[in-house]
């Protein structure tokens, strides 16, 4: 702060708004108007080395440019101590994003708000200006709903030489996955705005259905309760073609308008009512998998899309390979483990895999029970932050403890198969009697209801990875392995190219193989193989790009590229019992803490009432660096929230807003059932985080404990806040009391 403020002697800095990757957003004010203002920093040298300034100074054009009510405005942009910065309008809200996270934008309030970017789109293309990255994190919301269009960043002027907008490799592909327009991936320097239509149909489907629309999806009134007119509006918005787009902004918000002006009986609406208990009902992002295993998890089989700029030559191999697997799946089944009477299936190798315990979701500690349905007696588990599920069709929640010990080196994992149609989710520790067990993932799964027993397949990659396809960086000529009894591979690279230092490749990659898992390496000419740190595409049931990034790996020092692969090994658990065959014990009683008020300006751990501080920072340092240091630094240390500017910066927990009301009238016993109807995971909380003025939450850390908590005070223009919470607890809790000193880290 000290350091921000050094630069920036005309403005009085605030606090931190929030940091990433290309800088970070800090809220000041200016004496001199007396306003408010946000002021963008980007870090020194930045991601795009040479090509910063330029492409720094193109988006402050651009955003200088435009003049609406629709449009976060720029005031004054240049460089400050070797920082790029952006003085603009401060926006007094959130993004839609995080409403939509917040589970408070059902589809008449979509309605209200794709008209409002429609009107701000219309008007940047009149003025030659594509913004080119519409997503939810760009969409602002102001407290008095208006709707502020942010970050043209990517935004290219019409009008302008093409070479001239060259500011990266060639074929450079700029936006975000999931949102970009088909032509934006394949011609990325000659899109135009209706590339910003396309876009728009992405946020508008998601905000309808909580899902993007990725590979075959249905329409919107096939998802959730909306009118069936709106199908047309969105599946116009998406199409491919863009000239069987609308080709004006203008036409998305005129035919909405026509909609809502003329109803129709058929109109459902929405409501939370209408859905079942945790279900989504047109509010919440239905993530419900581990998305981490699956960027290249799911994907196999790579078919190509044949185009001149692909490649030069291809070549195809047979490998004749001893013990070839075939394509078939490796199946290990579980055998009850007499020692522990657990199912139990052993890794090839050593180590093994174990359904440790059952319950319904949210149980209580002691009321769990073996695969077999024995109560079990001798645990008090507790799982953390497992994540949420959100369904449209009735269902049975139930968690599961796996665990699994000694994997052999370099295996990944788990995959989990809980059979067709069925979303799980999970991740996280598992606490017995408080303290972690060892191994333990704890799962949620949104079953059939009266489903009485199942199977559970759990998948690990253990076998060495094998290349079925290289690409040679330097002759780019393609050569294709085949080995006997698998799958037959096809792999077409569509560029290699080098940014700022680090090179990227770019595939078509194709349908998905459960059994088999993939991954693409770069090999430098010392024949080091370096795997890909990021992975860019949309997972689909039909083919797409995708583009890989290796780190400070120049495409000058790469041999070849090779996609590889290896197959899953299953370990099948059968028979699992889903409903206990003997009453379990009596619940413990449930009671609430007594109220526990702190006011703090750092950080908080709500399972003891402590505060405390980050670690004092060095003389000098970057105002950037540190921030993922001290957060792993916090997470370690057992704190679960950051005092921030006017909200609370969250470190892995989840969150359901309630009435006020129900600070003095809600049982212990309803906080789950309340947590489990309106869960959200937020990187920050606000009074408004729930909606339209909330400032009770029931709450979830990631150690599992829960209770409710309040907003009392928060000051203006500071990170302090006061707020009050009451812990669950199952036993007589005494709280550390207020005069706690704060713990810190010596330098």
């Amino acid at each position: 702060m000290e350091a921000v403020a050094a630069l920036f002697p005309a403005l009085e800095i605030i606090g931190l708004l929030g940091a990433g990757g290309m800088g970070a957003v800090y809220k000041a004010r200016q004496p001199a108007l007396d306003r408010l203002v946000a002021l963008k920093l980007l870090p020194k040298g930045g991601t795009d080395g040479a090509n910063l300034s330029e492409r720094f100074n193109r988006e402050a054009r651009a955003l200088a440019r435009l003049s609406h009510p629709n449009i976060v405005a720029v005031h004054e942009f240049g460089q400050a101590g070797g920082l790029y910065f952006f003085i603009m309008e401060f926006v007094d809200g959130t993004n839609l994003r995080r409403l939509e996270q917040a589970g408070r934008l059902p589809p008449r309030e979509a309605l209200q708000i794709i008209p409002q970017i429609c009107d701000a789109l219309q008007y940047a293309h009149d003025e030659g200006v594509v913004h080119r990255d519409i997503k939810p994190e760009n969409v602002l919301v102001d407290r008095r709903g208006r709707v502020k269009i942010a970050d043209f960043g990517l935004a290219k002027i019409l009008g302008v030489d093409p070479d001239a907008l060259r500011l990266t490799a060639d074929g450079q592909v700029m936006g975000t996955p999931h949102y970009m327009a088909p032509e934006q991936i394949e011609r990325p320097l000659t899109v135009d705005h209706r590339a910003d239509i396309y876009s728009l149909g992405v946020v508008f489907y998601e905000m309808l259905t909580g899902d993007l629309p990725i590979g075959r999806f249905p329409p919107p009134s096939r998802k959730v309760a909306v009118d069936v007119r709106l199908d047309e509006v969105v599946l116009r918005a998406l199409e491919n073609d863009p000239q069987r787009r609308y080709q004006q902004a203008g036409e998305v918000k005129t035919r909405l308008s026509s909609i809502q002006e003329t109803p129709t009986e058929a109109t459902p609406e929405a409501t939370p009512s209408a859905t079942t208990s945790g279900a989504r009902g047109g509010h919440f992002p239905r993530w419900t998998q581990r998305r981490h295993h699956l960027i290249l998890a799911g994907l196999i089989g790579l078919v190509g899309l044949v185009t001149g700029s692909f490649f030069l030559k291809t070549t195809v191999l047979d490998a004749r390979l001893r013990g070839g697997l075939s394509r078939a799946a490796t199946e290990i089944r579980a055998e009850r483990d007499p020692a522990t009477g657990r199912p139990t299936a052993r890794i090839p190798g050593g180590g093994i895999v174990e359904v440790v315990a059952i319950s319904d979701a949210g149980a209580a500690p002691n009321a769990w029970w073996t695969p077999d349905g024995r109560p079990l007696t001798n645990a008090a588990l507790r799982p953390g932050a497992i994540g949420t599920i959100t369904h449209d069709a009735p269902v049975t929640l139930k968690d599961f403890v796996v665990r699994f010990q000694d994997l052999p080196d370099g295996a990944s994992g788990p995959h989990l198969d809980f059979g067709p149609g069925v979303s799980w989710t999970g991740g996280g520790e598992v606490f017995d009697g408080g303290h972690p067990l060892p191994g333990a993932w704890p799962v949620r799964a949104a079953l059939p209801p009266g489903l009485k027993r199942m199977s559970l397949r759990v998948g690990f990659d253990l076998d060495p990875w094998r290349v079925v396809a290289t690409y040679d960086a330097q002759d780019q000529n393609s050569t294709q392995i085949r080995h006997p009894g698998d799958p037959t591979w096809q792999s077409f690279v569509h560029r290699a190219s080098d940014h700022s230092g680090s090179a990227q490749v770019t595939l078509i990659l194709g349908t998905r193989n459960p059994n088999w898992r993939t991954r693409v390496v770069a090999v430098t000419t010392n024949g080091v193989a370096h795997d890909f740190t990021s992975g860019n595409g949309t997972p689909s049931e039909s083919s797409e790009v995708w583009t890989f990034s290796f780190a400070d790996v120049p495409l000058t020092t790469v041999k070849a590229f090779e996609v590889q692969v290896r197959p899953v090994t299953w370990f099948v658990f059968r028979d699992l019992a889903l409903v206990p065959s003997s009453p379990l014990p009596a619940p413990e009683p449930l009671s609430f803490s007594e109220t526990i008020e702190r006011t703090f300006d750092e950080l908080i751990d709500f399972e003891t009432g402590r505060t405390g501080t980050f670690p004092p920072s060095k003389p000098g340092d970057n105002p950037f660096a540190g921030i993922g240091e001290n957060i792993l630094w916090a997470q370690e240390n057992g704190f679960d929230a950051a005092a921030g500017v006017g909200e609370l910066q969250v470190l892995d927990m989840t969150f359901a807003a309630v009435p006020d009301s129900e600070w003095d009238t809600l049982a212990p016993q309803d906080v789950a059932d309340r947590h489990a109807r309106g869960t959200f995971r937020p990187r920050t909380l606000s009074p408004v985080s729930g909606g339209h003025g909330f400032r009770t939450f029931v709450y979830r850390t990631r150690e599992g404990g829960s209770g409710i908590l309040r907003f009392r005070q928060i000051e203006e223009g500071r990170s302090e806040i006061t707020l009050q919470f009451k812990r669950v607890e199952t036993g007589h809790w005494n709280p550390t009391p207020a005069t706690l000193p704060k713990v810190s880290r010596s330098p």
